[in-house]
């Protein structure tokens, strides 16, 4: 089982992306670790890039909910969730400053 993270920033006309791919092995069956993943507003507990996140609309995790995002240094980001697929992934985007970053967030068996 694995987790996978991507971002794709896209931050000008000059550029037209820059993909970044991270991939983290995880003893977890693939429903443990989806809700880790799902529950956004824990993430602070789980790493230090995250400040806070708190889901702006109400309820669980979904397709055109904003979320606000603050990591240290950064500000306050707020992301729209774009595409959710239950026990599999979910992607949201982000536009600050002329950037806009999507970042897909998916879980997978090893090998797939």
């Amino acid at each position: 089982m694995r987790a996978r993270g991507e971002a794709a920033i896209r931050p000008s006309a000059k550029i037209n992306s820059v993909r970044i791919s991270h991939t983290v092995p995880v003893d977890a069956t693939p429903e443990a670790l989806w809700r880790i993943v799902i529950d956004v507003e824990r993430w602070s507990e789980l790493t230090p890039s995250i400040t806070a996140v708190e889901l702006v609309d109400s309820g669980a995790l979904h397709v055109g909910q904003l979320v606000r995002v603050r990591q240290p240094k950064l500000g306050a980001a707020v992301w729209r969730v774009t595409d959710l697929i239950p026990n599999r992934e979910f992607t949201w985007v982000a536009t600050r400053g002329g950037v806009t970053t999507t970042a897909r967030h998916l879980v997978e068996p090893d090998g797939a």
